[in-house]
């Protein structure tokens, strides 16, 4: 007998569609499928000690991270604080004024939406669009650092050399499953700019 450890279910949103009606726009839908797509993903109980070792971090690799703090405490410590505006993408925030101007916005779309709803309250109408339409006008600055942020986790994460380690595992388990008769079908996600 063979038993399935991990199974990732998703279906795929194309066909028949489900209108949600709601609301009075109809730019929303859901779509369901009576099709169940399967595919299999590697169970780190599967893997052995070395296929386990090279997806994660070696000692290069925390050599690297160390020696990346040190650069980064001597500058701090060199300069005293960093009054420049630096981004700072992961970690402590290093610049106020970018920390105090995300903070103005997020109040900033809090203070419109509720001044929205307050006016349809006092005019008697209730409009979810409009309140979600000045809710989105209003943040789509958080869109564009969500996609930066999203950018920069992407070019680490999905690096030639972590992808070539992540690439090599699957193959392994995939070819080892062949053998064994089962059915393989899987997507392996390519991040942009990758062949």
């Amino acid at each position: 007998q063979f038993q399935l450890k991990n199974i990732k279910m998703t279906r795929d949103l194309s066909e028949p569609k489900l209108q949600a009606n709601t609301w009075k726009s109809t730019r929303k839908s859901v779509n369901f499928s009576i099709y169940t797509k399967v595919c299999f993903i590697v169970s780190a109980k599967e893997l052995s000690i070395d296929e386990k070792k090279s997806l994660w971090l070696n000692d290069d690799d925390m050599d690297q991270i160390q020696q990346g703090r040190r650069n980064f405490i001597r500058a701090f410590k060199k300069e005293g604080t960093f009054d420049e505006d630096i981004d700072s993408i992961r970690g402590i925030e290093l610049c106020r004024q970018k920390s105090m101007q995300r903070r103005t916005r997020k109040d900033d779309v809090i203070h419109s939406v509720l001044a929205e709803q307050e006016e349809q309250r006092r005019m008697g109408i209730f409009e979810p669009m409009k309140i979600a339409d000045i809710s989105m006008y209003h943040s789509k600055w958080a869109k564009g650092e969500a996609l930066t942020t999203g950018r920069a986790d992407e070019t680490i994460t999905y690096s030639p050399k972590i992808q070539h380690k992540i690439n090599f595992v699957c193959d392994q388990k995939i070819s080892s499953r062949n053998s064994q008769n089962v059915d393989t079908s899987y997507r392996r996600l390519k991040p942009l700019g990758m062949p």
